[in-house]
C-alpha cells in the first residue's frame, strides 16, 4: 500500500508554490488546541457475524465447510456468533472514536472450519484479541494458537448512551503465515471477509463529552469569512476481489477489483495551509479553504439531519486505465456508486467538531476493499447527482416504491462492480502497456472535486503456479483524475494539451495527443473525461428527489476541415460491441455519435483517435449535451487538432 503523509510546513518564511507565510502566533494557535477526552472502557458479550468472500477463498484452496458452522443464528449467509460473556475486551475511546484495544479478549462460541489443500483449518470457538501490528487490529485466533486472520481498520459507533460498541465493519485479511502455509506469500494482508461486531460495556461508561459544535457548509466563520468543505484523498489501493471464468492470461474471464480508499477533511484554521504529500508535494494538497466545513455522513434511511435536511452522505466510486503501448488511454473499468454509512474520525486536529456522522477538521476515514465490495452498498452512478453530490432516492435501487422504506439489494457478486476482462490485462493481447487505478469522493458542496479524487500506478501478474490475478506493485500516489496523468495540464509537452471546460452543469476534461507518424501524416489521439457533468432531469425534492436522467454528452465533433481524416476510432467504457459510437464526416467536422444508453456520463472516459496529413495546430472540439435544454453544446477551446491544409510537417521531417 501507498501511504500518503499529511506533513504541517511551520514557521515564518515557508513557501510552497503560492501558498501562504504563517505567522507563528497563528501556529502555535493551532498547535495549542486541546486534545479530546479520552478514557479507557471494557466490552463483553453481544455477537459476531463475518461476510466471507466465498468466491476468493474457494480460489485461495481454503473454503468455508458450511456444515461445520456451529452456534450460529440469523441469516446463513452471515451467520452470527454469540460472544462469551465471561471474558471482557479493553478498549480506548477519544472523544466519539474508538482508539485502540488494550488487552483481555472476545471468545466466540461456536465458529468455521475451512478447509485447505493439508488439512483444515478449525476456527470454532476462535478468539479476539489485541494485535501487536496496530492499537485498532485484533488478531483471530484459532483453537490451535495460530493467528491465521487479522481483523484491521474498524468502523465503529457508540449507542445506548455508550453503554454498546457497534462494529459495522473490519476487514478479516489473511496473515503472513497463513499465505505462506497456503504457499501464496503476495496474498498476505488480502482481504477475504469483514466483521461485524455488537458488543456491550460491563460497567457504567464513562461521563458523557462535551457538546458537540459543527460548522457547516455556507456558516459565518471568523474574521468575515466562510466555511467551506474541501475534502481530500489521503491513499489509495486495489485489490483482487474474485473472477468470473478466469483463466489466465489467455483468458476472458470478468475480474472484479476493489480500492481502499482513505481520505481526510481540510485542516486549515484560519490562515495555516496544510500540504499533503505523497510521492513529493502534491500540487493539489494545498487548500483554498481557510476554514474547514463539516462533512455530513449519515447513512441511508437513518433519518433526517442538518444541514440538507436528508440523510446526506458521500458517494465513492473507482475505475481502471490502460496506458496504450502507442501512447493512448483507455478507461477498461468502472465501477457503480458506493454509499458511504460512517466516519471514524481518526487524527482529528479540530476541536470538539465531529462524530460518527459528521467527518470533523483534519479528520480521516478509511473505506476498505471489503466496505466497497458489498452489495448492499452499491448502486447505479445515474442514481447521483455528481456536480451537486445529491442522491435520488424516490425510485432508487433501495427505495424503488418511493416510500421512504429501506429494501435491500439483488445484486450478486458481479453487480456494480468495477468488471475487468483478462483479455484486457493481459500482457499477451497487451504488451508494453501500464496500468493507473482511480478512486474519488462526491462530497455536496465541494469545492475542489479533484483533490477528492487520486490514482495510482498498478502492475498486474497472474500466479502461474496456484493461479490467481493480483495486483502485484502499486506506486506513485497523485491527486488528481487519470486524465492528468495523461497529459499533464500545466505542461503538456509538445503537440499535446489538457483543458478543462468548466459549465455550470459541471465539469468535463478533454486531453489531446499528436503523434508524428512520418510519411503517414500524424495520428491524434483524443480523451474525453466527464467528471460530473450531466444536464439531468428530476422530480420533487429531497429526501424524496427522483431522477428521470441523469445523461452526460451524445456526441463529439472535431474539426478536421479539408484534411479529412483516416483511420478513425472511437473506444468506450465496456467490450460491449452492440454499443458503439458511430463514427462519419460531414462539413469539415469529425463526428462520433452515441448509441440510445451509452453517452459521456459522470466518471467515465471515451477515447477517440484519427489519422490526418494534416499537423496540429491550435483547435477546439464541440460536445453536445445528451438531454434538451440551452445550449445545446458545449465548445472546448485551447486544443490541438489538423491544420486547415496538409501541411505534413511544421519544422521539417525528422
Amino acid at each position: 500500500m501507498v501511504w500518503k503523509t499529511w506533513t504541517w510546513w511551520l514557521g515564518l518564511g515557508v513557501l510552497l508554490g503560492g501558498l501562504t507565510n504563517v505567522p507563528a502566533a497563528d501556529l502555535q494557535a493551532a498547535a495549542a488546541a486541546p486534545p479530546l477526552p479520552a478514557w479507557a472502557w471494557s466490552v463483553a458479550g453481544g455477537d459476531i457475524g463475518i461476510r466471507w468472500n466465498r468466491k476468493l477463498l474457494d480460489e485461495l484452496g481454503m473454503p468455508v465447510d458450511q456444515t461445520a458452522v456451529a452456534s450460529a443464528t440469523g441469516d446463513a449467509a452471515v451467520p452470527r456468533l454469540p460472544l462469551d460473556r465471561s471474558n471482557a475486551l479493553s478498549v480506548s475511546l477519544r472523544g466519539s472514536s474508538l482508539s485502540g484495544f488494550d488487552s483481555g479478549a472476545l471468545h466466540a462460541r461456536g465458529g468455521y472450519v475451512l478447509r485447505l489443500r493439508d488439512g483444515t483449518l478449525d476456527l470454532t470457538g476462535f478468539a479476539l484479541r489485541p494485535s501487536a501490528t496496530e492499537p485498532t487490529d485484533l488478531d483471530l485466533i484459532a483453537g490451535d494458537g495460530h493467528v491465521w486472520f487479522r481483523l484491521v481498520r474498524p468502523m465503529s459507533e457508540f449507542s445506548d448512551d455508550r453503554r454498546t460498541l457497534n462494529i459495522a465493519t473490519m476487514d478479516v485479511t489473511i496473515t503472513a503465515a497463513l499465505a505462506q502455509r497456503l504457499g501464496r506469500p503476495e496474498i498476505s494482508g488480502w482481504t477475504v471477509g469483514d466483521a461485524s461486531i455488537n458488543t456491550t460495556s460491563t460497567a457504567l461508561p464513562a461521563p458523557t463529552q462535551p457538546s458537540t459544535t459543527f460548522h457547516w457548509p455556507g456558516d459565518p466563520a471568523p474574521n468575515g469569512g466562510t466555511y467551506q468543505a474541501d475534502l481530500f484523498m489521503a491513499d489509495l489501493s486495489f485489490q483482487y476481489m474474485r473472477c468470473d471464468g478466469c483463466t489466465g492470461p489467455t483468458g476472458s474471464g470478468r475480474i472484479v477489483f476493489a480500492p481502499t480508499s482513505k481520505l481526510r477533511n481540510n485542516a486549515n484554521t484560519g490562515t495555516v495551509q496544510v500540504y499533503t504529500v505523497g510521492e513529493g508535494n502534491d500540487p493539489l494538497g494545498a487548500s483554498t479553504a481557510m476554514w474547514p466545513a463539516g462533512i455530513a455522513w449519515y447513512a441511508k434511511f437513518s433519518g433526517i439531519f442538518p444541514p440538507y435536511d436528508n440523510d446526506q452522505h458521500p458517494y465513492l466510486i473507482w475505475n481502471m486505465y490502460r496506458i496504450n503501448a502507442d501512447g493512448s488511454i483507455q478507461q477498461i473499468g468502472r465501477s457503480g456508486v458506493k454509499h458511504a454509512f460512517l466516519t471514524t474520525n481518526h487524527n482529528c486536529t479540530g476541536e470538539n467538531d465531529s462524530d460518527q456522522h459528521v467527518l470533523g477538521r483534519g479528520c480521516e476515514d478509511t473505506y476498505t476493499t471489503s466496505h466497497n465490495d458489498n452489495s448492499n452498498a452499491l448502486s447505479p452512478r445515474s442514481e447521483v447527482l455528481a456536480a451537486t453530490g445529491q442522491w435520488g432516492r424516490c425510485g432508487s435501487v433501495y427505495d424503488p416504491g418511493c416510500n421512504g422504506q429501506p429494501s435491500p439489494s439483488d445484486y450478486g457478486d458481479y453487480d456494480q462492480r468495477m468488471l475487468v476482462n483478462e483479455a484486457q490485462i493481459s500482457d499477451y493481447a497487451n504488451p508494453n502497456v501500464s496500468y493507473l487505478m482511480e478512486s474519488w469522493y462526491v462530497t455536496r458542496d465541494d469545492i475542489n472535486i479533484y483533490n477528492s479524487m487520486a490514482t495510482v500506478r498498478a502492475t498486474l501478474a497472474y500466479n502461474a503456479v496456484n493461479g490467481g490475478w493480483y495486483v502485484a506493485v502499486q506506486d506513485q500516489f497523485r491527486l488528481g483524475p487519470a486524465i492528468d496523468r495523461w497529459v499533464e495540464p500545466s505542461t503538456p509537452g509538445s503537440n499535446a494539451a489538457n483543458i478543462e471546460v468548466v459549465t455550470p452543469e459541471g465539469h468535463i476534461k478533454i486531453a489531446v495527443k499528436a503523434t508524428y507518424l512520418g510519411f503517414s501524416g500524424w495520428r491524434y489521439d483524443y480523451a474525453f473525461a466527464n467528471m460530473d457533468f450531466a444536464r439531468a432531469d428530476t422530480d420533487c425534492c429531497e429526501p424524496n428527489m427522483r431522477i428521470k436522467s441523469n445523461e452526460g454528452i451524445r456526441e463529439i465533433r472535431i474539426p478536421i476541415t479539408a484534411a479529412g481524416a483516416t483511420s478513425a476510432a472511437f473506444v468506450d467504457a465496456d467490450m460491449d460491441a452492440s454499443n458503439n459510437w458511430t463514427v462519419s464526416q460531414s462539413g469539415g467536422e469529425l463526428i462520433f455519435s452515441a448509441p440510445d444508453g451509452n453517452t459521456l456520463d459522470w466518471g467515465s472516459l471515451y477515447s477517440a483517435s484519427f489519422v490526418s496529413k494534416a499537423a496540429p495546430v491550435t483547435s477546439d472540439v464541440s460536445l453536445v449535451v445528451a438531454a434538451p435544454g440551452s445550449p445545446s453544446s458545449y465548445s472546448a477551446t485551447g486544443l490541438i487538432g489538423p491544420a486547415a491544409t496538409d501541411v505534413l510537417f511544421r519544422s521539417g521531417f525528422d
